[in-house]
């Protein structure tokens, strides 16, 4: 009887088996990647709802077009954990840009409060008006980092700001403000950069902002 001599450089059955278990452990990670929260992708929709004019429709808006879809985490200026998929970043400075081709919207940030672990938002140039809803914002706990700069704001700073203690940066200028700039900020002791010139602040810097022990970098002006 003739017996084939294989060569020796064929795979044994055992490294086959050992090869497929790895192809197929590769495969079903890429697959088995965590899903965005469902609440936090709801909420991601219905903020991007509240960028669009009323005189506008969903139709023809291009911005953050990949905001579709059951998983968030793909989207577009999106960061997410990259284990509990919980949305840490969004970097949405621009998308409408800050001239009139889109109208002027609110910002309503009601539904960013279910984001309880973003740390980092960018609202910069985005024709954004109404009052800064630092209300709401100071629900957000994990919130480091805040621009809003380069919009439409009315009215003063509200006292409110005071609530965004774990503030470390914070641009609020070119945004039309206008009053005193608040004591209230005294409260913000981890902040390290704050950014308010380009607005028609009037009377003095209070001297317990000048006196907190973590500020660097910061633009001060009142007119």
């Amino acid at each position: 009887m003739a017996y084939c001599n294989f060569p020796s450089s064929i795979v044994s059955p055992f490294s086959l088996l050992i090869l497929l278990l790895l192809t197929l452990f590769a495969h079903s990670s890429v697959y088995s990647l965590p899903l965005c929260h469902e609440h936090e992708r709801a909420a991601l929709l219905k903020f991007r709802a509240s960028l669009i004019h009323p005189s506008e429709t969903s139709k023809g808006v291009e911005f953050l077009e990949s905001w579709k879809g059951l998983n968030c985490c793909h989207w577009e200026r999106g960061k997410f954990h990259y284990t509990n998929s919980h949305v840490l970043s969004l970097y949405l400075s621009g998308i409408r840009g800050d001239d009139t081709k889109l109208g002027r919207v609110y910002l309503n940030a009601t539904s960013l409060t279910r984001l309880q672990q973003l740390s980092f938002l960018g609202l910069s140039f985005n024709n954004l008006g109404g009052e800064l809803p630092f209300k709401e914002l100071s629900k957000l706990r994990n919130l480091n980092f805040l621009y809003l700069d380069s919009n439409d704001f009315e009215g003063p700073i509200p006292e409110e700001v005071g609530l965004l203690t774990s503030l470390h940066e914070l641009w609020l200028d070119d945004c039309r403000l206008q009053g005193s700039i608040p004591s209230a900020l005294d409260n913000l002791h981890h902040l390290k950069e704050l950014s308010l010139g380009g607005n028609q602040l009037d009377g003095s810097i209070p001297p317990s902002l000048c006196a907190l022990p973590a500020i660097f970098g910061k633009t001060l002006s009142e007119g």
